[in-house]
């Protein structure tokens, strides 16, 4: 089996954006990007399918593209990343969906009077995490709130 070499130069495209966003991507060149990505000596970077939102970012018959994205933004910067050597990974928000939260019957996020319930459901136990006012999650320090 070979073995996959780590890129020295990673870079992860950080992309939540909210539908209150207005032309997203309007302005996206992919011959800057992947100029602007080779002037950075990158080698891999993550592009962002879908946000913790609920958006993608590329045309879907199974999730929702966002509602001012217009064109396959995702598969442009992968073809402008690929077109210079660059990885592409793709992150897709699995534990977060605000969409899916809003949709009846579909909810991992819930409020009960006083405290927030979130079902685990990555794991295998199927877990389900309560949180009252000022509790924090397991390994995470207090959010300031």
């Amino acid at each position: 089996m070979d073995r996959v070499h780590l890129r020295f130069r990673q870079v992860h495209l950080d992309f939540h954006t909210s539908a209150v966003c207005e032309d997203v991507g309007a302005d996206f060149d992919p011959q800057v990007f992947a100029e602007t990505v080779k002037m950075g000596h990158v080698n891999s970077m993550t592009i962002f399918a879908k946000c913790h939102h609920g958006f993608s970012y590329y045309p879907t018959t199974v999730g929702t593209m966002h509602p001012h994205l217009s064109f396959d933004l995702m598969g442009q910067q992968i073809e402008a990343l690929h077109s210079i050597g660059v990885r592409a990974p793709i992150y897709v928000s699995l534990m977060w969906d605000d969409l899916a939260g809003e949709r009846p019957g579909d909810r991992d996020l819930s409020q009960l009077p006083g405290r927030w319930l979130f079902l685990r459901y990555l794991f295998p136990s199927s877990q389900l995490l309560t949180l009252g006012p000022g509790e924090n999650a397991p390994g995470r320090g207090s959010s300031g709130r």
